[in-house]
C-alpha cells in the first residue's frame, strides 16, 4: 500500500518524512466524487507517484473517493486523505510515473507551441518554399520575394 506524504510546508506535517519525490507543478484539474453535484475545478500544486496536493475552493467540502482529471495529463482515482486551509491531499489507488507524465505533457506543449509559431511565421510570410523545402528568409529577401509574387513594390 502506498503512503501519501503530507507536504512538509504544512504545519500538520509534524514528523512526516518525504518518502517519494514530489514534483512542483501548477496544473488545472477537475475533481469528481459521489457526493459532488458537479465537477470541482482545483489547482494541483505538487504530484508524486502516490498522490497529489491541490488547492481547492472553500465550497463544496471535498472528501472521500474521487476521480481527478488533470488537464493534459490524465485521469486518476484515489482517496482524499486530508483537507486543510484550502488544500487537499489525495492518495492514488495505483502508483503513477509523474516524471514520465510531466515529460509527455511538456513534449505535447512544445509541439503545440512550435506549430503555432510556424503558423504565425507562414501567415507573416517569413517562410518561402523552394522545391518543397521551407527556408527562413531574411527580412529584405522576404520583402523582395513578396513584391515579386504580388507584382507590387514596397
Amino acid at each position: 500500500m502506498m503512503k501519501l506524504v503530507r507536504s512538509l510546508d504544512l504545519p500538520e506535517a509534524g514528523g512526516y518524512a518525504a518518502t517519494e519525490k514530489r514534483y512542483s507543478v501548477v496544473l488545472r484539474a477537475d475533481v469528481v466524487g459521489a457526493d459532488f453535484a458537479a465537477p470541482v475545478l482545483v489547482r494541483v500544486v505538487n504530484i508524486s507517484a502516490g498522490g497529489l496536493m491541490a488547492v481547492v475552493p472553500p465550497e463544496p467540502k471535498l472528501d472521500g473517493r474521487v476521480t481527478i482529471t488533470i488537464h493534459d495529463l490524465g485521469c486518476f482515482v484515489g482517496q482524499i486523505v486530508w483537507a486543510r486551509d484550502g488544500r487537499i491531499g489525495v492518495q492514488f489507488d495505483a502508483a503513477i510515473d509523474p516524471e514520465r507524465l510531466i515529460a509527455e505533457r511538456a513534449t505535447r506543449a512544445a509541439a503545440s507551441a512550435r506549430a503555432a509559431a510556424r503558423f504565425v511565421e507562414r501567415r507573416a510570410g517569413l517562410f518561402d518554399e523552394h522545391d518543397g523545402e521551407e527556408t527562413i528568409l531574411p527580412f529584405v529577401a522576404m520583402m523582395e520575394s513578396r513584391d515579386a509574387r504580388t507584382g507590387s513594390a514596397s
